[in-house]
């Protein structure tokens, strides 16, 4: 399941209509380097396998496999003066379980 706050889904919408833009939204894991892997949202076309999600007119597709992983992802979106941007959480830990806590970049805890 996805679930998209009031403010992300303005900001979507407003970038999509600037952009004349009708793609559904993708989730997907990008695999990440020392924060690990996180959620990502991207333009892209349903694929055999996608959940499809209409929210506020816009469709949002997850793959399924992804989606059974994550439990339900919530898109919001961030302006807090200095920093702005999407911010996609998942109900469940999506991390490499092969990494330790510190990340696995040869970083330490502090």
């Amino acid at each position: 399941m996805i679930e998209v706050t009031s403010a992300a889904g303005e900001a979507i919408a407003a970038f999509m209509k600037e952009k004349e833009l009708d793609s559904p939204l993708r989730v997907f894991l990008e695999s990440g380097g020392c924060g690990g892997p996180g959620l990502r949202l991207v333009l892209d076309e349903k694929k055999d396998g996608d959940q499809e999600f209409e929210i506020d007119g816009l469709t949002y597709i997850i793959a399924k496999d992804l989606s059974d992983k994550s439990g339900k992802v919530t898109v919001d979106f961030v302006d807090n003066g200095w920093q702005q941007g999407f911010s996609l959480e998942s109900e469940n830990p999506l991390g490499d379980p092969g990494m330790d806590a510190c990340g696995g970049c040869g970083g330490s805890c502090g």
